[in-house]
């Protein structure tokens, strides 16, 4: 079985903007998931010149709402919730 692409959602269901960095700007971020393997791919469209901002050691997401979440969150929720 393929990696099958999966949209970004937040646990509150709104779509996944990017990754927020240290200096407030976003990064872009993509998603693959493999059922027969379990495996997690998250590609960032990052150029290196800031860090990724984290908080309790995990990356922080942003939603088209503007709202702050974890990125095991995230990707927790995306994967049981999407139905593309």
């Amino acid at each position: 079985m393929t990696a099958k692409s999966i949209k970004l959602l937040s646990p509150d269901n709104s779509p996944i903007v990017g990754a927020l960095l240290e200096d407030g700007s976003i990064c872009n971020a993509s998603m693959t998931y493999n059922l027969a393997t379990l495996v997690v791919d998250i590609v960032f469209d990052h150029n290196g010149e800031s860090n990724f901002l984290q908080e309790n050691g995990e990356l922080i997401y942003l939603d088209g709402n503007g709202r702050k979440w974890g990125a095991s969150a995230v990707v927790d929720y995306s994967i049981l919730n999407n139905r593309t």
